[in-house]
């Protein structure tokens, strides 16, 4: 048997807007062209520089997929070492072998996930990784029966029947869908290759041929609305550069094996755009420190967090004032964005103000009739909130009041802005609750408003 590969130090600056060096593989063919044989995959790694400059960097495609199980009971060979990978990892790489690619870069075995400083210092870098590649495959896994005829009908551009509209729910469905690191991925992407076992098709047919079916798709699938989110961020630019907090809001519920993902991957996102960093990527930081820090940056540092036991739930003590209360939380037929209108909630000695519609951002959450806009000292934007007889829940962590989101005259907004100025007289001490679980895993509870 193979001795273990042992990775060799990437040089690691302290300024991480310096030019990275990062690992690039080369799949090599198979000793022996017996078509009958699965031989084992043999790749080989060098070191490269990313210029800032795209035309400059060398030329090569960039993996994007998810790990599937965190078992690697598979053995590929590095530099005739050998190097455990995942199931799903090696079904990739040897679909990738039969099209004979040339370099590629692929998280799981450029970089040495056992180093934390080297892994954090290159998740900081992905998404340039990923926008300097000439081309990011998609891998979705392997094909089925339905997959086949579904993709030779999206090659063909043909208009999708009832059964394979059911097929492409049922690819909607696919773990990648729900991973929190392709949004960077296919964001970043200049160009996208989607792959399915052998089946591949080029992202823009892709979308257009969804595009044509969607008055046939079950627009309420929560299927559906997680394959959106990564298909738009692979066509469109994030909306007006969205704060961390949007961010949040837009994709907390997608899924990553490590909490910490959750953050850093956005982080990394908002990165592509030229957003500074709000919080560095660390992955020595424990959870608690990390949700602080981000607790601080969006809404201030009188707010406390604090984590439990329970996985996907912050804990936030602050002083809050009710400011306004949802009466009217309409979605449109495919799911998008809702604007709901907000009523004023009069503090004593203050006069009523007229229902006014808000649009914010696409959301993990769903907002509903009877949620509260509130204010918190110290944070840039409102926040809305649910009551429950269990607790007061996050709905969005960001809910901004400003030219953008206001659907009323400017005169409206400006007593907006004035009572949300005004509001901490009347706040007071409250302990949130911001859940993470998608609505589809842990149903939001009935409000009691």
């Amino acid at each position: 048997m193979s001795d273990s590969y042992q990775y060799s130090s990437l040089p690691i600056s302290s300024d991480y807007t310096d030019r990275p060096s990062i690992r690039l593989l080369q799949i090599l063919a198979p000793d022996t062209p017996d078509q009958d044989e699965d031989p084992p995959i043999r790749c080989q790694l060098s070191t490269h520089v990313l210029p800032r400059a795209i035309q400059e960097a060398p030329e090569y495609e960039a993996l994007s997929y998810v790990w599937g199980s965190p078992q690697k009971n598979k053995t590929i060979l590095v530099d005739s070492k050998a190097l455990g990978v995942t199931e799903n990892l090696h079904s990739a790489l040897s679909r990738l072998r039969a099209r004979e690619v040339g370099l590629m870069w692929i998280d799981a075995i450029c970089i040495n996930q056992d180093d934390l400083k080297e892994r954090g210092h290159q998740v900081a870098h992905m998404g340039q990784i990923y926008k300097t590649a000439k081309q990011v495959i998609v891998w979705l896994g392997e094909e089925d029966e339905e997959s086949k005829p579904l993709f030779a009908a999206l090659y063909k551009r043909a208009r999708l029947d009832a059964e394979l509209m059911g097929s492409l729910l049922k690819l909607f469905r696919r773990p990648y869908f729900r991973r929190i690191w392709v949004l960077q991925e296919v964001f970043a992407a200049r160009e996208a290759l989607i792959m399915c076992g052998e089946d591949f098709i080029k992202n823009w047919p892709f979308y257009e041929q969804i595009q044509k079916s969607r008055e046939d798709m079950n627009s309420d699938s929560i299927h559906w609305e997680k394959a959106r989110r990564v298909l738009d961020l692979m066509l469109f630019s994030l909306p007006d550069d969205p704060t961390l907090g949007e961010c949040l809001d837009m994709y907390h519920t997608q899924e990553a094996t490590e909490r910490s993902d959750k953050i850093f991957a956005l982080v990394a996102m908002r990165k592509i755009v030229g957003s500074p960093p709000d919080v560095l990527i660390d992955y020595e930081v424990s959870w608690e420190n990390l949700m602080q820090q981000v607790v601080h940056v969006i809404l201030g540092n009188e707010a406390v967090a604090k984590t439990g036991e329970e996985r996907d739930r912050i804990f936030i003590n602050c002083r809050l004032s009710i400011v306004g209360r949802v009466t009217l939380s309409p979605r449109d037929s495919f799911g998008f964005a809702p604007r709901p209108t907000i009523e004023y909630l009069p503090a004593e000695g203050t006069k009523p103000l007229p229902h006014t519609g808000f649009w914010w951002h696409a959301f993990a959450k769903h907002i509903q009739v009877g949620d509260l806009l509130c204010s918190i000292p110290g944070a840039e934007h409102p926040v809305i909130i649910r009551e429950t007889d269990t607790g007061s829940f996050v709905i969005l962590i960001t809910a901004p009041v400003n030219e953008e989101t206001c659907r009323g005259p400017i005169e409206k907004l400006n007593i907006w802005r004035a009572i949300i100025q005004n509001s901490p007289r009347h706040a007071r001490n409250r302990t949130l609750i911001w859940d993470w679980t998608a609505e589809e895993d842990s149903p939001p509870p009935e409000s009691t408003q």
